[in-house]
């Protein structure tokens, strides 16, 4: 059970339950919506005055300028899937096992989806948008295939997710074996030993790979960097694009999955402590503290390339608690089923139905920016394909992010209505399911919109039949 899996009948058949946990379905969602917003953004926008003079921001007034550092700051948090993912793939594995689903059977369905995942990963970045296709379309080259192979030497969301699921499945699979699942205690140390071992190591390993003999470009001056990683194409180099490239690489990024795989294995308990929420914000909270400090004393910010670790520390301790105050406002409070059905909560939730195809169709953008050519671009000789709006003109790339995002949620409407036939996630049920008659209604629209229990984690649950019924009989793997 993870960002993109679907369900998994329980052992003898019984009709799956359609529980899920509001805050997750939300948050993975709002990170898809974000992220896009964000790419739409950042598509028109020319942010080389603010790499030459980042001064040059704050004259902007400040009732403007606080929102949209904001929200372009958290354009940046790929990382939050990440984090979703892992927890409700460890979630799904707990629940799984405990209502005696074959280990070794839930266990290849990880794996295929961490497979599917790195394979998906190479189709979107290396032929989409950011690949030979989009690139061709853009410039009307179409004899240039480098991006074809250059992909191999970066580091990006969708790989880490693949890398992550990989990982924390083959952990939490041993962890869980021969009643294993029972011992929450020790599952929750291991994966807290490996979050900290990961974290001290993170800067020794940054600096043993960046002080390798890399040969360096014109124009750059160390690793990592794209250009850089690209420049030494070999086995070592791939191989280091993982562990410590640009941009997502598993040092750090290895830290959230293990975070994530804690918070599910905590969620996944018959009863979550009521004081879970409290616990996990209190390290988020010590997480930013830390990050601060080491920015202040140590290892300044860094928001263009793999993170230092104090820009990390402060991501994960704020997405930690953001996650936790909205847990703590709805799972803990018995308000899932009201917070699931609010209007604009069912806008998030449709979209992370099909986060992955959303990440994978940046391509799309190319459609409301070739509008806005034959319309706006036409009139003003622009040409929205380019990055072209720069100081002072935040508001007009604004604008158009906000016109590509009514075009994406027109096509998520409209795909909703065939149960998102065609997506990648309709692909990977496919696959998982092959050559066995198990079926999924994972990307049933009507169903998981408008007709699922949602979890809640109060006292009221021990009495409420609803609640009893998810913690005595759930398949709710599908998260």
């Amino acid at each position: 059970m993870n960002l993109f899996k679907p369900s998994i009948s329980d052992p003898e058949g019984r009709k799956e339950s359609s529980s899920r946990i509001a805050t997750l379905d939300f948050s993975r969602g709002l990170a898809i919506f974000l992220m896009t917003f964000f790419h739409s953004f950042y598509h028109v926008f020319d942010f080389d005055w603010f790499l030459a003079d980042q001064n040059k921001l704050f004259e902007y007034p400040i009732y403007f300028l606080i929102p949209i550092i904001i929200l372009l700051y958290l354009g940046t948090w790929n990382s939050l899937f990440l984090f979703v993912s892992c927890t409700v793939n460890t979630f799904g594995m707990v629940r799984g096992i405990r209502k005696g689903v074959n280990p070794e059977q839930l266990l290849v369905k990880k794996l295929i989806t961490g497979v599917f995942l790195l394979i998906a990963d190479y189709v979107i970045e290396a032929i989409l948008y950011h690949g030979y296709l989009g690139d061709a379309i853009k410039t009307g080259n179409w004899s240039d295939t480098s991006r074809l192979w250059t992909h191999f030497f970066r580091i990006k969301t969708l790989q880490m997710i693949g890398w992550s699921i990989i990982i924390t499945s083959l952990i939490t699979y041993f962890l869980l074996i021969k009643d294993g699942y029972k011992r929450f205690k020790r599952n929750m140390i291991v994966f807290g030993s490996l979050a900290l071992i990961f974290l001290i190591l993170t800067q020794f390993v940054y600096n043993w790979a960046d002080n390798m003999p890399w040969y360096i470009p014109e124009g750059f001056t160390s690793w990592p960097y794209i250009d850089v990683q690209v420049a030494n194409a070999s086995f070592k180099a791939w191989y280091m694009t993982i562990l410590t490239g640009d941009m997502e690489p598993i040092f750090p990024y290895l830290i959230t999955a293990f975070v994530g795989s804690m918070l599910g294995l905590a969620l996944a308990q018959p009863k979550p402590h009521k004081h879970l929420p409290r616990w996990f914000a209190l390290s988020g909270f010590v997480s930013v503290i830390i990050g601060i400090v080491i920015a202040i004393f140590w290892i300044p910010f860094n928001f263009f390339c793999r993170p230092s670790l104090s820009t990390f520390l402060i991501q994960i301790g704020l997405q930690i608690l953001i996650i936790m105050m909205i847990l703590r406002l709805v799972e803990y409070r018995g308000r899932g089923q009201n917070f699931a059905n609010n209007w604009l909560v069912k806008i998030f939730r449709r979209w992370g139905m099909i986060a992955l195809s959303i990440y994978a169709l940046e391509i799309f953008d190319l459609i409301p920016e070739w509008f806005l050519n034959i319309t706006i671009g036409n009139w003003l000789n622009l040409n929205f394909f380019d990055r072209i709006f720069g100081y002072g003109q935040i508001s007009y790339a604004l604008y158009v992010a906000l016109f590509a995002i009514l075009w994406y949620e027109g096509l998520v409407r409209i795909w909703a209505y065939f149960n998102f036939k065609g997506s990648f996630e309709w692909f990977l049920i496919k696959v998982q399911t092959f050559g066995s008659k198990q079926t999924s209604r994972r990307l049933d629209s009507k169903r998981v919109l408008n007709e699922t229990e949602w979890m809640n984690f109060n006292e009221e649950t021990k009495t409420n039949p609803i609640a009893k019924k998810i913690t005595d009989n759930d398949d709710s793997f599908d998260n």
